[in-house]
């Protein structure tokens, strides 16, 4: 016994000593983490031709000036490898399938998955397909990268430290892979079709269709045909398409932007505005960069990784993109093996084989995982072994992905790059042809006066007669699925310099019916772009202040549709009463000093579980949040049959009844969280989730790198903000918003205004870190000040002697 009693001592002697140990390590490298900032000042010998500089103002922002627009792009590398490092290193791992060499099996899930898509290899076939002069741009950017890693003034990042990993060089193909990330992040269809199919193999089919709310009759659509059949000569009187049967797609708050001409403007110029609504995230996602090249200027908002102003201004050009979601670029299909020889597929011509290729997967802290992945002639088949969420059921078949970011030869990098040169409208639309991407909706403004809105990016053709039209799976045997190429660039939707005077985007249809090709069976419900064309329409001549009081409006139209039936609800206690008297009188808007949309979130979560867990049983997670709007029909009448509660069978449950039954429960959930119910304020559950890129999910250590900001914004609102309903009522704020705002006006291009929705920095020790976040939460913005970056620090870059 004595020898037991002495082992356990030397053992908690060992162990203790180990903690100790381990405790002075981690010390040892948060310190050296915290003491990594960049150098930002000093001179570096390097590949320019010429003396180019990067300076920075008060705020970070960047500023280069350069002779030559390769010198710039080398600047631009540098410039970006000392601000974003990490976050350049995570966006290519990720499209490589890579993050698992960073961080293990926790992330192995997540490269089986991308490793479906082959992104190097067909970055590398798009490579070879650049022209000369774009290739010369992108090595540029990326030998600016890597000559700050070879510099003096390189500091690894804080992350790269804690994990204990290097950074690799950069390679052009890497930035093509960035494009191909922000293209897996705006595709969506792919999940709308595979929740769709589960919709319809577990629920009755008159039911599975009441999930899909059809485009409202006068929903706001972005183009007029007589603008549209104008610009691209086509005839005036159009037939309805198979477009007049679109579906509202759920969760569709993806981006503004509009444009007006000079004869609504105070100043009689163009302007622009752009909000892209993204994910939140820090550091986020946008870079503010200003380079100078000789007497050109260029300004406005970069992704760390891509040489090129994503959404900014030339002087001679503006212009700000959302994502076209009345566009499906991904049709899944249901492929019929062959019960004699599995390792065939059905195709129209017959049975075909499987081309198959091993993923071999580096596991830090594990061995090597080899994935086997199998391609049918319309794409990769989705591996249920390889694929993090759930694929529904089939009976000796597998589902294949067919999706234009793997078709051909992608040039959507260089048609970014295009557009920063642009000197005119049809500079615009030139480069917008060059997109292969999923589509996105680019509007722009001249100083000369021309406005317009061009649709870029590859769009396929479906016949008439295709199965689902892309809603759902297809089956991929049928000559009738398959996509017949491409709208003809020609024909791509383009309004330019409109009646109206105006364009507005937000997600929502842009063309109108007549428009001779089908798109989609689905956009984002249309009321957060009718708002926004509502808004514009009240001012006579909008100057730089209406414009931002635009991008930071909080009402929320959609909202409105739900609250008369709200309002008609009978309190059965004297807390249900006060929560419907403080619920009175409310509009819509988003406010942070305002308690009805606390009451109104958690009332509206609690109407949508008790209305469809019942139907959807293990479904209904995935529908947390119902559309509002569809919460609207069901309490309206035409599907009012929800409302019954198919677990009690003793009793029907009415409307009326589940109104003051949710009204009771949520009073009763505010008041367990809350001292009063009048004491309730938005801005006090509102909050955004900035989660810090790779280690946020870590505890402790995750809480130090992210960031949480409160704000007055709602779900749909042109201020949007995501509605986390699985943490109410404590918590009502998602990771979701306007991760940058863009206005301009084309008479004084220099005094456009930006917000992003971090720091300009990527270490979390620097004082830029999140210093922009405070501005943007606020509806502030700021704006590019040369004299200010001269004043400051700067890096000088010399040719080699």
């Amino acid at each position: 016994m004595r020898w037991i009693l002495k082992g356990l001592k030397w053992a908690a002697l060992g162990l203790g000593a180990l903690l100790g140990l381990a405790a002075v390590f981690g010390f040892v490298q948060w310190t050296r983490a915290k003491g990594s900032l960049p150098i930002l000042e000093g001179t570096v010998n390097t590949t320019v031709a010429s003396r180019a500089t990067i300076s920075r103002d008060a705020n970070a922002l960047v500023y280069i000036e350069a002779d030559t627009e390769i010198d710039a792009l080398f600047a631009l590398g540098f410039a970006h490898a000392q601000d974003r490092l990490w976050q350049m290193d995570m966006v290519r791992r990720a499209a490589r399938g890579r993050l698992s060499e960073h961080f293990g099996g926790i992330t192995l899930g997540f490269d089986k998955y991308m490793r479906h898509w082959a992104f190097p290899t067909l970055a590398q076939d798009s490579w070879e397909a650049f022209s000369a002069a774009d290739k010369a741009r992108v090595e540029a950017y990326a030998a600016g990268i890597n000559a700050y890693l070879q510099s003096e003034l390189y500091r690894k990042t804080p992350e790269h430290i804690l994990l204990m990993r290097e950074m690799e060089p950069w390679s052009p193909i890497d930035s093509l892979l960035v494009t191909k990330m922000l293209w897996s992040n705006l595709s969506t269809n792919l999940f709308q079709e595979v929740t769709r199919e589960q919709l319809r193999l577990s629920l009755a089919p008159d039911l599975a269709q009441e999930f899909l709310r059809p485009y409202p009759d006068g929903g706001h659509v972005s183009m007029e045909w007589e603008d549209l059949a104008r610009t691209l000569g086509l005839e005036r009187a159009g037939r309805p398409s198979p477009q007049s049967t679109i579906k509202i797609r759920p969760g569709g708050e993806n981006s503004n932007n509009w444009v007006v001409s000079g004869s609504r403007s105070v100043s009689g110029s163009p302007m622009l505005a752009n909000d892209p609504h993204l994910g939140l995230t820090m550091p986020g996602f946008w870079h503010l960069v200003q380079m100078r090249i000789g007497d050109a200027v260029r300004s406005g908002g970069t992704i760390a990784g891509m040489p090129a102003i994503v959404i900014g201004h030339n002087q001679a050009v503006s212009w700000g993109t959302t994502n076209g979601q009345d566009t499906d670029v991904q049709d899944v299909y249901l492929e019929q093996l062959n019960p004699g020889a599995s390792t065939e597929y059905e195709t129209p011509n017959g049975w075909a084989a499987f081309q198959i290729r091993e993923e071999t997967i580096a596991v830090r802290f594990g061995q090597q995982v080899v994935q086997r992945y199998r391609q049918t002639e319309r794409g990769p088949v989705m591996e249920p072994s390889a694929t993090p969420f759930p694929i529904p059921e089939t009976q000796g078949g597998v589902y294949s992905l067919r999706w234009t970011a793997l078709e051909g030869k992608d040039l959507t990098l260089s048609a970014i790059m295009a557009i920063n040169r642009a000197q005119s409208a049809q500079d615009v639309r030139d480069s917008a042809n060059l997109f292969a991407g999923p589509p996105q909706n680019i509007v722009y403004a001249h100083r000369d006066g021309d406005i317009g809105l061009v649709v870029a990016g590859k769009t396929p053709i479906r016949l008439d007669s295709h199965e689902t039209k892309g809603a759902a799976p297809a089956d991929g045997w049928r000559p009738e699925n398959q996509w017949q190429g491409f709208i003809p660039d020609a024909l791509m939707p383009h309004v330019a310099n409109p009646k109206s005077g105006m364009l507005v985007t937000a997600n929502a249809k842009v063309v109108p019916p007549q428009y001779p090709y089908f798109r989609s069976v689905e956009a984002a419900d249309p009321s957060r772009q009718r708002r926004i064309d509502d808004l514009l329409k009240a001012t006579t001549k909008h100057d730089l202040l209406s414009f931002a009081a635009i991008q930071t409006d909080t009402l929320a139209p959609v909202a409105t549709a739900l609250l008369p039936f709200m309002k008609a609800a009978t309190p059965v206690d004297e807390d249900a009463a006060l929560a419907l008297t403080l619920l009175d009188g409310w509009n819509g808007d988003w406010s942070a000093d305002s308690a009805a949309p606390v009451i109104f979130a958690q009332w509206a979560s609690l109407l949508t579980q008790a209305l469809i867990w019942d139907e959807l049983g293990d479904l209904a997670p995935g529908y947390a949040w119902l559309s509002m709007r569809r919460l609207a029909d069901v309490l309206g009448g035409p599907i009012d049959s929800w409302c019954d509660d198919r677990a009690t069978a003793d009793r029907v449950e009415t409307c009326d009844t589940l109104l003051s039954e949710t009204l009771s429960a949520t009073a009763a959930a505010l008041l367990a969280e809350n001292a009063a119910l009048d004491s309730l304020r938005w801005s006090d559950i509102q909050r955004d989730t900035h989660g810090h890129i790779g280690l946020a999910a870590i505890p402790l250590l995750g809480d130090v790198l992210s960031r949480e900001t409160n704000r007055s914004a709602g779900p749909d609102s042109p201020n949007v903000s995501s509605l986390r309903v699985d943490t109410l009522p404590r918590s009502a704020g998602g990771g979701f918003g306007p991760s940058m705002r863009f206005i301009i006006d084309m008479a004084q291009p220099n005094e456009a205004r930006f917000s992003i929705s971090s720091g300009q920095s990527g270490h979390f020790a620097s004082p830029h870190y999140d210093d922009l976040q405070t501005l943007w939460a606020a509806g502030d913005y700021v704006r590019f000040d040369e004299a200010s970056a001269r004043a400051g620090k700067k890096i000088v870059l010399l040719p080699a002697q």
